[in-house]
C-alpha cells in the first residue's frame, strides 16, 4: 500500500475494529463494516492511525484494510440494510453462503437475477445478496421529517435484543452512540459517532416537551433514541444490550437512573 500519507483505504474485513492505540489489546473506539472507506493518516506496528469519514481517529489493523480500487463498470453502491445480509454463492435461497455481512456494509451492486443482486465487495468478495437485504446509499437525502422520524425508530427497532458491545455498532454487539448513529446513518444522516451533542454535527437542543419520535435524548455519558410518550430505545449495560425504557415513573419500563439525570434532547429539525 502506498506510504505517503494521507491516502483512501477501504475495509476489507467483515467488520474492522477502531482502537484507540495501534494494540489489539488497546480499547475499542469503533467499529467499521465492509466497504466503508477511511483515511490513512499513519502506520505503526502493523496498524494504521485513520479518520473515518465522519471526523472519527483510531488505528485498524492494516490486515482489515485494502486498497482504494476503481468500482466496477456500471456498478452502483448500495449497503446491507437488514441486521445482517448473506452473500450466496448463487441467485436462490438455498444457495451456500459465503460470508454474513453487517448493516451498513457497501458493496458494488451488478445486476439483479429472480430476487438476487449480483455484487462485488473488497478483496474478491462476490456473489449474491437478497434484494430484501439491500438498501440505498446512506448517504441520500433525509427527506420528509415524518417520514424519516419513522424510518430511523424502524431502523434502530431492528437491533432489539443486540447485545451490549462498547464501541460496537452491529447486531453483534452496539454501544448507545453506535445504535443512535447507525439508524441515522442508515436513513441519510450523519450524527456524532459519541454519546453528545456535537455542534459540528446537525443535531440541536430542543425542550424534551417539544421532542418527537426518532430525536435524540442525551443523559450523562449516554444517549438514547425518543419514540415517544415517555419511551426510548437505548443499547445501555444495565440491560444487557437494546431495550425499551420510559422516562415515566407509571410505565412498567421505568428507568429513575436515566429520568433523573436527562440533560437535553436534540434534534436534526
Amino acid at each position: 500500500m502506498p506510504q505517503n500519507f494521507p491516502f483512501p483505504l477501504t475495509v476489507g474485513a467483515t467488520v474492522a475494529a477502531v482502537y484507540e492505540r495501534p494494540d489489539a489489546s488497546s480499547k475499542r473506539a469503533d467499529e467499521l463494516p465492509l466497504g466503508w472507506g477511511v483515511t490513512a493518516l499513519s502506520s505503526e506496528g502493523g496498524f494504521y492511525g485513520i479518520r473515518t469519514q465522519y471526523g472519527y481517529k483510531g488505528y485498524v489493523a492494516a490486515a482489515d484494510l485494502s486498497d482504494f480500487g476503481p468500482a466496477p463498470r456500471g456498478a452502483v453502491r448500495r449497503t446491507i440494510a437488514r441486521l445482517f445480509g448473506d452473500v450466496v454463492a448463487y441467485p436462490n435461497i438455498k444457495s451456500p453462503v459465503a460470508s454474513s455481512l453487517p448493516m451498513g456494509a457497501a458493496l458494488w451492486c451488478l445486476g439483479g437475477e429472480d430476487g438476487f443482486t449480483r455484487v462485488s465487495g473488497e478483496r474478491g468478495l462476490g456473489g449474491y445478496v437478497a434484494d430484501t437485504s439491500l438498501g440505498g446509499d446512506a448517504y441520500s437525502p433525509v427527506g420528509d421529517p415524518d417520514d424519516f422520524r419513522s424510518r430511523v425508530v424502524k431502523t434502530a427497532s431492528m437491533f432489539l435484543g443486540a447485545p451490549y458491545r462498547w464501541g460496537g455498532k452491529t447486531g453483534m454487539g452496539v454501544d448507545c452512540s453506535g445504535l443512535c448513529f447507525m439508524a441515522y446513518y442508515m436513513n441519510g444522516c450523519v450524527i456524532c459517532r459519541d454519546a453528545r451533542m456535537d455542534p459540528s454535527f446537525p443535531v440541536r437542543s430542543v425542550p424534551l416537551d417539544e421532542a418527537r419520535m426518532g430525536d435524540l435524548l442525551y443523559f450523562p455519558g449516554h444517549v438514547a433514541m425518543y419514540l415517544g410518550e415517555g419511551n426510548f430505545i437505548h443499547s445501555s449495560v444495565r440491560n444487557g444490550g437494546v431495550a425499551l425504557n420510559s422516562l415515566y415513573p407509571e410505565s412498567g419500563f421505568y428507568a429513575p437512573n436515566l429520568a433523573e439525570s436527562l440533560i437535553v434532547s436534540g434534534t436534526i429539525f
